[in-house]
């Protein structure tokens, strides 16, 4: 009975101490996750007013657009994604009408590497402000705006909305 308790002591020790090599990987086609509304993230205005988003991803090719997270659609937003070897992060309101949105530098993201994103808003005294984050690098802080509570959708790994992007397309 002693020996089976310490290797289920061991086994316990060893499964615990192994390094995590993979995450949850999405395809780009039909693999995504949809997080249901909730007041804790999307339906709340204190909740989306000062939050942290962030996460790991590796992306096989750095070149076309590759949604990361978004959250919202075509009135108010926020979205993560690569493109063109960059990652991009920020938000807009009112139909594009107030957006901040940052980039990393040319050539920055390279395939099958891993990264770190976080995009923290946080509002203070009436003002918010966008601060970015790449692999725990504070890349820039812009003041920006309170992004309303709204029922869209939000996603992991996908374009769930007709996002608008920087440029405002979708």
């Amino acid at each position: 009975m002693k020996s089976i308790i310490n290797s289920i002591y061991f086994l316990t020790f060893l499964s615990f101490a192994q390094p995590c090599d993979l995450g949850y990987e999405l395809n780009g086609t039909n693999d995504y996750i949809t997080i249901p509304n909730t007041t804790n993230i999307n339906a709340n205005n204190t909740a989306v007013a000062t939050r942290t988003i962030e996460t790991w991803f590796k992306v096989d090719d750095a070149t076309p657009r590759q949604v990361i997270f978004e959250e919202g659609a075509q009135v108010n937003a926020i979205l993560l994604y690569v493109e063109a070897e960059r990652v991009y992060c920020g938000g807009f309101r009112g139909n594009g009408g107030s957006s901040e949105f940052f980039r990393s530098a040319n050539n920055s993201i390279l395939d099958d590497t891993w990264y770190h994103v976080a995009l923290v808003i946080s509002t203070s005294g009436g003002t918010t402000t966008f601060d970015w984050y790449l692999d725990g690098n504070h890349e820039d802080s812009q003041t920006a705006f309170t992004i309303p509570k709204h029922t869209g959708d939000i996603n992991l790994g996908r374009n769930g909305g007709n996002m608008r992007y920087p440029n405002c397309a979708t």
